[in-house]
């Protein structure tokens, strides 16, 4: 049962053969074998670490987590900064 809509000016509607074909199967998920946490860091930290996902999606979960691990290094340097002008006074 195939309906055919078409607008005033003849173009748009549905095309056939348009679309995934009847009866194909999804792609299987990425996240399978990841334990299930309601934490997003968590489940970064999971994902970063689990052998079974390619290394492209690995090295992004790695670059999405590293704010939150480590300080830029702007950040440090004035923090030195700060510190040795402290104890010089």
């Amino acid at each position: 049962m195939t309906k055919s809509i078409k607008t005033a000016n003849g173009w748009g509607g549905r095309r056939k053969g348009a679309g995934r074909p009847a009866g194909s199967r999804n792609k299987p998920l990425l996240a399978d074998g990841l334990p299930e946490t309601s934490a997003p860091l968590q489940w970064l930290l999971n994902a970063m670490n689990h052998p079974g996902l390619p290394m492209r999606l690995r090295i992004a979960c790695a670059v999405a987590l590293l704010p939150y691990f480590h300080k830029r290094r702007s950040h440090l340097a004035t923090d030195q900064k700060t510190t040795c002008k402290r104890r010089l006074t």
